[in-house]
């Protein structure tokens, strides 16, 4: 909250008020002098995460699933198998470990690369038989297939120039 303190407040009859008497609009600006704005502590934004790239296919993950379950709830298909709860607990034993070593990580980054695979070849499946996302799901769906392609070649490559962080 970076604002300016002790500023006059406009009231209903469009002149200022403050703490002690009520002031008119034109005199204030004039005797108003420059004021610089006041950062503190509470000015930061306490919802900022950075996520890695395990959390980004994880989150990934479970946007697919939500759009394959979608998919078989409005066209009257089954269920393919997911293997949700194999994956959410192979992210969890990662995301919850206090050391993590890189190959640690890059055995949990890799099972999950191979879960959001399984779940795009599903996707890729119900669009060839002729079933179309919803318009808000085709944003998501491109931004899954980039973040699956960055990070299919981080590890095989183990860098990339431009990646999708967040």
């Amino acid at each position: 909250m970076s604002y300016y303190r002790n500023l006059p407040r406009r009231s209903e009859g469009g002149s200022l008020k403050t703490r002690y008497s009520t002031i008119d609009w034109e005199s204030c600006i004039k005797k108003l002098p420059v004021y610089l704005p006041i950062l503190d502590a509470t000015c930061a934004p306490s919802n900022i995460r950075y996520p890695q790239d395990i959390s980004l296919l994880n989150e990934s993950r479970e946007k697919l699933k939500t759009i394959i379950i979608r998919f078989c709830k409005a066209y009257g298909l089954p269920y393919p198998r997911m293997y949700r709860r194999q994956a959410r607990k192979n992210y969890l034993a990662l995301a919850k470990s206090r050391k993590r070593s890189p190959k640690k990580i890059r055995a949990a980054i890799r099972k999950q690369l191979s879960y959001v695979k399984r779940d795009i070849k599903y996707l890729d499946g119900f669009m060839s038989d002729g079933y179309a996302p919803v318009a808000k799901e085709i944003k998501q769906l491109l931004t899954i297939y980039k973040v699956y392609e960055q990070q299919n070649t981080c590890i095989k490559i183990k860098s990339i120039v431009l990646r999708i962080k967040s």
